[in-house]
């Protein structure tokens, strides 16, 4: 990122006001015929971060209903679902354009799931779809479905690690809540923003007024058997299961932490695989300031995966849809 500001236009301001003018949100600048005016602040991003995979597919095909008011996307992984701050061209927004020929700025995101994950999202087509589609998400109407992949490891005697007894738990309970307590966008010095699962953990009662809930609830285990060549599960021998998870609540990251508390973590997730790690966990809440993320031989502990996740949202319930999805039926 460069910033540039040409001219004296912060001569006489105080160091406050000038801060105030530097941190301020500047506009995107769309037009390519679009001229700055004398001493205006410019703030450009030489080194955009790209999203490759938004090129190798079809987002034709990804188009899974499209109504006069809205489109349901089966969003790649890989890709953002709105634009970032450096990159405007690269997401769920700008493929649902290009898949109807539409202009971008018709296409109004509703709700988001990560960048890694893969599956359906709702993207509005106008802002009284967003408001009414919003207005669901927020009441008791709307349920949503996720399928999990999760490994679990097995030392040479085919004794298996602790994921295993709680898929076992699982299956005596399924329908059962799980539940944990939580600090959102938690940061250490050099790390990405972390869910933290907190329960448990030494120090926890220092941040009581900061947790918030997660809610899940597991309804289906399925094991897919062991994987013996999967080159995205860094332990062997291994087996593979699949969960499909009703979400609660909608927090940041929320099944890859809380699978990752239970000793499951997700296929090709690097980061919340470290995160299964309980003295891991504690140390970051302990002494943020003083983790060191970047080893000696310059791998890091906790990075956000460059591949997708076994993490897909394969379904939305609604209770009333026609209410929300007008002029399309159930």
């Amino acid at each position: 990122k460069l910033l540039v500001l040409e001219g004296g236009e912060l001569d006489g301001l105080s160091m406050s006001a000038q801060s105030r003018v530097l941190m301020s949100k500047t506009d995107r600048v769309l037009d390519d015929n679009f001229v700055a005016k004398p001493y205006s602040y410019i703030r450009a991003h030489l080194w955009p971060k790209r999203f490759p995979l938004f090129h190798a597919v079809d987002w034709r095909e990804r188009v899974v209903a499209v109504g006069d008011d809205f489109v349901i996307v089966n969003k790649p992984s890989g890709v953002p679902v709105p634009p970032t701050v450096d990159n405007m061209l690269e997401n769920v927004q700008a493929g649902a354009a290009l898949a109807l020929g539409v202009p971008v700025e018709t296409i109004h995101i509703t709700s988001r799931i990560d960048q890694p994950t893969e599956g359906l999202v709702v993207v509005g087509r106008s802002k009284a779809f967003v408001s009414r589609f919003n207005m669901a998400m927020r009441g008791n109407a709307t349920k949503k479905y996720y399928r999990a992949a999760v490994w679990v490891e097995e030392d040479g005697d085919g004794v298996m690690g602790r994921g295993a007894g709680a898929i076992q738990s699982i299956r005596e309970a399924l329908g059962r809540d799980v539940r944990h307590q939580v600090l959102l966008k938690h940061k250490a010095r050099g790390t990405p923003f972390v869910t933290l699962v907190c329960d448990g953990l030494k120090g926890e009662e220092a941040f009581k007024d900061r947790m918030v809930e997660c809610h899940m609830i597991i309804r289906t285990v399925r094991e897919l058997g062991e994987a013996e060549h999967c080159l995205r599960v860094p332990v062997n021998p291994r087996r593979l299961y699949e969960l499909e998870i009703e979400l609660v609540t909608g927090r940041t990251h929320q099944i890859r932490c809380q699978l990752s508390a239970m000793g499951l973590p997700l296929v090709g997730d690097d980061m919340y695989r470290a995160l299964a790690d309980r003295s891991l966990r504690e140390r970051l809440l302990a002494d943020p300031e003083h983790f060191r993320n970047v080893l000696e031989d310059g791998t890091r502990v906790l990075r956000e995966p460059d591949i997708a996740i076994g993490l897909q949202a394969c379904r939305l319930e609604f209770d009333g849809a026609g209410d929300v999805f007008q002029g399309y039926g159930q």
